[in-house]
């Protein structure tokens, strides 16, 4: 979502990157991003957290969800495993959500930092990237499944 405005995001938040764009970040790279984003990149932060952020999660979830029905239906027989297509994407949707609401929460009380804002950020985004990273390794599959079959 950032890719479409991060030259503007850059200039607003004196060159500091998107919190959640950055891997392996440690919670007082958090508080010290959200300090050096001054109060024009902060806001920033904030709107696109609160609008564009929502509905990427879930246009994404929702696409990565249906292709990986859309090949288990394929390859016939898999609708025992339909579950864990549901199950992806909505961990994969509410785990950023809750990355976003714990970056909002780490940008209000920088000045007096919560760590735990810090630390449910880091552990959402590591469960995002893990789902993420399932649902790939799942597509993978279920095309070499479906390419084999013919």
């Amino acid at each position: 979502m950032i890719l479409v405005f991060r030259g503007y995001f850059l200039d607003m938040a004196n060159g500091y990157p998107y919190m959640e764009t950055k891997f392996g970040f440690l919670p007082d790279d958090l508080f010290e991003m959200a300090e050096g984003y001054g109060a024009a990149g902060r806001s920033l932060y904030i709107k696109s957290a609160l609008s564009l952020d929502l509905l990427v999660p879930l246009l994404g979830a929702n696409f990565f969800t249906s292709l990986t029905l859309y090949l288990m239906k394929k390859n016939s027989g898999g609708e025992e495993r339909y579950g864990l297509a549901f199950i992806l994407g909505l961990v994969s949707c509410l785990s950023d959500w809750l990355e976003n609401l714990a970056m909002i929460g780490v940008i209000t009380t920088y000045e007096q930092p919560v760590m735990a804002f810090a630390v449910m950020a880091r552990i959402m985004t590591t469960i995002k990237y893990l789902a993420i990273i399932i649902f790939v390794a799942v597509i993978v599959r279920e095309t070499y499944l479906s390419k084999r079959r013919l």
